[in-house]
């Protein structure tokens, strides 16, 4: 984003590159480093950049959320810690708002700049992936990793289908489901070397 380019290690650590200059088409350059203890949370799961958040990140670990200052180096702001562990995230196509999915299969809609939880949804199932459908319809879709795949409507606060078992469970279900952007298309990838298409009809 912007001129930065960020990148997450296992050690807990994001690496940050900056372009050399306006001319140049990538980040190259070795910016910073920030660290994350085990007291901040621990073990990174994700990184994400918010639309109007300028020259800044939101760390995801598995117990909470770190939003840092790129440029500056300095971390503003850092949420409670979520009672389960994140295994995933996605932003909302509204502002502020991030869906983060957990072991024991709660959905939490969370709003960084009020420092909130704002909704929160149980499913059944451990979450592996999230994705916002943004064709004009609230759904939310609920990756798992036992291969099932769940569609909820955000609007009505239901579910509304449920495709089962589309990647094996014993290659550890979907790893990776994702909407198209703008299209009311759902691409799902698993363990087991597949990628799969699903598209709601009219």
């Amino acid at each position: 984003f912007g001129d930065y380019l960020c990148a997450a290690t296992s050690s807990n650590a994001v690496y940050v590159y900056k372009k050399k200059s306006v001319e140049e088409k990538y980040a190259t350059e070795f910016y910073t480093k920030l660290v994350v203890s085990k007291l901040q949370g621990g073990d990174i799961i994700s990184l994400v950049h918010l639309p109007t958040y300028l020259n800044k990140i939101v760390v995801i670990t598995k117990s909470n959320l770190l939003l840092y200052n790129v440029r500056t180096g300095k971390l503003l702001f850092t949420s409670d810690e979520f009672a389960d562990q994140v295994t995933t995230v996605e932003p909302a196509p509204a502002l502020d708002i991030l869906a983060l999915g957990t072991v024991t299969g709660e959905i939490i809609l969370y709003n960084l700049k009020k420092g909130r939880k704002i909704r929160s949804i149980k499913t059944p199932v451990r979450i592996s992936s999230l994705s916002f459908r943004t064709d004009g319809s609230a759904h939310l879709s609920v990756a798992s990793t036992n291969g099932d795949l769940i569609f909820y409507d955000l609007d009505r606060r239901s579910r509304i289908h449920v495709l089962k078992n589309i990647h094996k469970e014993a290659h550890g279900g979907i790893s990776k489901a994702c909407f198209l952007n703008g299209q009311p298309i759902i691409v799902t990838s698993g363990g087991d070397n597949q990628l799969k298409e699903y598209v709601f009809d009219p």
